[in-house]
């Protein structure tokens, strides 16, 4: 009897000491490999890494969407204005859900002098989800990516503090690609910088001549959320109280993508009673020439490079015309 408890004694504790290896084990290997990711600077997690890292200060820092991302060409607005920039917009993602990056942003700047973000008809959406937490799960420790995640989503923030490596069913092959890429930065001695274009992401892809439904933009109704026009109102308060100028612009939507929406002049209201409520300047392009070419678009709500080009100027002059020494 005694020896089949000390046999089962011994179970339990090889059992225990087991337990105890693997956990230290997966904790390492996850630690080490979100070390790893935050040493990328390839792509989106490349571009939330370098905010991060505080790798980048610009004059002027682009915030938004994929309309965003593909619409400010920020090397041709610096050659411009003769000032430094940086697109840090993120396709699939608006400011609600990438706030994280803003007040990090925020939380070292010195040379910041204008946040513009890019607004299109689905940024007042509710958001009650994160978009590709590949992206961003390397920083989940940091206090402003907690704030985000619990905010927008509290199950998947509680899962992540709470739920051992749970992580692990987050990401993608991305997030192993990234720690691969950090893997090779390091062995290089490559530090981050920030891509040639700057966060800029280009769509040489031309108008393909069919019709674009709504469908592929949700529905017929732009979705205009209290809750998301009052978390905008936040975050212009934020970079304000950062002596920091936010500055709004509604970005170009193909003529004929507008009219698939029937509340269209609603949306464009809604941003000029935003700007107007926060005492901040809006440049809206949904009445620009651009607009009534799809030579400049390559589908209804995104820029193509040709449209890009003519957009980024107009940027430029708005900036230009109405800065402190021209006004």
């Amino acid at each position: 009897m005694m020896k089949n408890k000390q046999e089962l004694y011994k179970v339990l504790k090889n059992g225990l000491g087991f337990l105890f290896f693997l956990t230290v084990l997966l904790l390492t290997f996850e630690k080490g490999l979100a070390w790893l990711v935050r040493q990328s600077d390839s792509g989106k997690t490349g571009k939330i890494n370098l905010i991060m890292a505080h790798k980048i200060d610009p004059e002027i820092l682009f915030m938004g969407s994929s309309v965003a991302e593909v619409g400010f060409n920020p090397k041709l607005i610096s050659q411009q204005l003769n000032k430094s920039t940086y697109n840090a917009a993120i396709d699939g993602t608006t400011i609600i859900q990438s706030q994280f990056v803003i007040n990090e942003f925020l939380s070292y700047s010195q040379n910041c002098e204008e946040i513009v973000i890019g607004l299109a008809f689905f940024s007042f959406g509710d958001k009650d989800s994160m978009t590709e937490p590949s992206r961003y799960l390397a920083h989940f420790s940091n206090k402003y990516t907690k704030r985000t995640i619990r905010n927008i989503s509290p199950n998947l923030y509680y899962k992540l503090q709470y739920v051992p490596f749970y992580s692990f069913t987050q990401v993608k092959h991305t997030y192993y690609k990234n720690a691969v890429l950090g893997l090779k930065n390091i062995i290089s001695g490559k530090q981050l910088q920030a891509d040639k274009l700057n966060g800029f992401m280009p769509h040489n892809t031309p108008w393909n001549g069919e019709r674009i439904d709504s469908t592929q933009f949700g529905n017929s109704t732009a979705p205009l959320s209290e809750l998301t026009i009052a978390d905008y109102g936040d975050i212009i308060s934020q970079i304000k109280q950062q002596g920091i100028e936010p500055i709004l612009v509604i970005t170009p939507m193909f003529i004929n993508g507008q009219k698939l929406f029937r509340n269209y002049d609603k949306y464009i209201k809604t941003v000029e009673d935003l700007a107007l409520r926060n005492q901040i300047k809006l440049y809206d392009f949904s009445k620009s020439a651009i607009v009534n070419d799809a030579a400049n678009f390559y589908n209804n709500g995104h820029l193509n490079s040709n449209g890009s080009h003519l957009f980024s100027s107009q940027v430029a002059d708005s900036l230009e015309y109405l800065s402190p020494n021209n006004q």
